[in-house]
Parts: C-alpha cells; structure tokens; sequence
C-alpha cells in the first residue's frame, strides 16, 4: 500500500521544487506507485475513498474527464498514471489545495495534463461550460449540515460537511450541467446517506446505472457506496459485486490490489 516517504516540515520556500509557493503549515510526499508522488497536508489528503473512486471511475483515454473538489489532486494524479493520454480538469476552492495539487502535477511531470482551476465548483459555467464533459467524478462532503462533531479545522470542515461549503444537491446539479449527453457522474458516499442520494440524484435528472459497496471485511458492513450516474439514460440500476479489502485471514484481497495497483 503506498505510504509516507519523508516529510518537509515547516515553511517551504525551495524554488526549485516548490516554485516559491510558501505554505504555512507540513507538507509530506506520498508515494502513490507508478513513479508518482502527491503532496499533503493533515487538511488536505486522502484515504482508500479516493483509491476506489478513481479506479471505479476510470476514464478512457480521449475522454473530457473533470474532478469537482479534487482536493490535494489525488484522483486526477491517479488516472494519469494510469492513462498516459489523459488531461484532467480539477477544480478546488481551497488555496492551500490547490497550491498542493498543481506542485504535485508538477512534481510527476503531467502539469501540462491537469489544471487546476482555483474556484467553487458551484461557478462551474464560468470554468468549463456547460455539456463539455464525458466524466465527472467527486468524493463530496459526507455528512449532512448540522450533523456530527464539527472539526476543528475550517478545511475539514468544508471537506466533510454540506453547508460548510457545497451540498450533494449542488454537485449533482454541476455534474448535469458539464456533462454530455451519455456522459457519466462518479462519486462515493456513506451507505446511510443511500435514499438521500438516490432523491437528489432524481431532482439534479442524474440516472443512477452502477452501485458497488465497499466492505473492510467479508463479514463487515459496507462503510462506503460508490455509484456511477448517467445523463439523459434510460432507468436500470446494476449492484455490482462487493469490493471487499481483507479477507477472513485478513490478508489484502485481489480486489484491494487492483485498486492500489501494488504490482506496479
């Protein structure tokens, strides 16, 4: 599984690597195979959501692929790993998000394949207009407004939470507006929230087509759903089988290697 490699604590001012973008905070590098390294932050980096996502996502070459929310960049820095031919855009309100993503495309050498654009995604016609895409893909706030323990930290809290920054409602609407006709939305979410997503995705006119649920052992109960959303499709929704991490011996099982791609 890929891993810490080092981290570069402290204000970071190095020209050569860094571009002169000084962040105020801890940045670490991890490797995410493939040669390919993304920086984080303890605000800003990723799980096995984001794993999943890009992979249950997975877009063709000559594919228009947009990420709403890309965070540190993980999910496009992922699928240009993967496709060498792909561009990406990526769109991020956070600052710090953003200077971490685009450092990282330049760090693997694909800065030329995805752009990051420093905006809400709720602006999304003033980004990349409307029927441009045939992907869209997000790993949007779970939690609804009002609910939980709130963290501490603004970043996360617009990261987790609908109404510290956009809702579910508001990505739907933006995944309608920048996708073609055919062209399929791509997100994850938490199995309690599965009749709300459902709803929203019928009033954003979003057909739900592909559900996979993501379990941490055979035996476990799925802690994630991710779900494939199709515009202008006819009605049919398919449950693929479980994605299941571990088996019964608690060994990682073919499924989550394929997911990291470990052999690579």
């Amino acid at each position: 599984m890929p891993g810490l490699l080092f981290w570069l604590p402290g204000i970071i001012v190095s020209e050569k690597d860094m571009r002169g973008i000084t962040l105020n905070c801890e940045v670490r590098i991890e490797n995410i195979g493939g040669g390919f390294q993304a920086e984080v932050t303890r605000d800003h980096s990723f799980g096995t959501d984001s794993y999943l996502l890009a992979w249950f996502a997975s877009p063709k070459p000559n594919e228009q692929a947009c990420d709403l929310g890309t965070g540190c960049g993980i999910i496009p820095l992922l699928w240009c790993r993967r496709q060498p031919a792909l561009s990406v855009a990526a769109i991020e309100i956070q600052k710090e998000a953003v200077e971490l993503a685009r450092r990282s495309a330049s760090r693997c050498g694909v800065e030329d394949r995805i752009t990051v654009y420093h905006a809400d995604l709720r602006d999304w016609k003033e980004i990349l207009g409307p029927n441009t895409q045939n992907l869209v893909a997000m790993n949007p706030p779970y939690f609804p407004a009002g609910s939980g323990e709130l963290s501490k930290s603004p970043a996360a809290r617009i990261a987790r939470h609908e109404g510290e920054g956009c809702s579910f409602l508001d990505v739907a609407n933006a995944a309608f507006g920048l996708l073609k006709q055919g062209g399929r939305f791509c997100f994850c979410h938490r199995p309690e929230r599965l009749a709300d997503v459902l709803e929203i995705l019928s009033q954003a006119r979003l057909v739900p087509k592909r559900i996979l649920f993501a379990h941490h052992t055979p035996n476990s109960s799925p802690w994630l759903f991710l779900c494939e959303a199709r515009k202008g499709v006819s009605k049919g929704i398919k449950i693929l089988p479980p994605f299941i991490a571990r088996d019964y011996d608690g060994n990682y099982t073919e499924d989550y290697k394929k997911v990291y791609d470990l052999e690579r």
